[in-house]
């Protein structure tokens, strides 16, 4: 169930394994490489969680849950 990615910027391999509740367990051999990967992980997990605290921020939620839902 796992995948491979090239990241630009990597020192060397990185590996991320899931443990049973979801959680990553991120190994690298430099602290670069497994803190770029982290970020990775959070953006791509995250991403509409970030999104919706953003535009709830700046008053824009409407643009993307439409003006009915307010």
């Amino acid at each position: 169930t796992g995948f491979d990615l090239a990241l630009p910027g990597l020192d060397g391999e990185v590996e991320v394994i899931y443990d049973e509740r979801g959680v990553p367990h991120i190994y690298g051999t430099t602290r670069h490489d497994v803190l770029v990967v982290q970020g990775y992980l959070m953006s791509r997990d995250r991403f509409a969680q970030m999104e919706f605290i953003r535009r709830s921020v700046l008053g824009r939620i409407a643009e993307i849950a439409g003006e009915d839902s307010l």
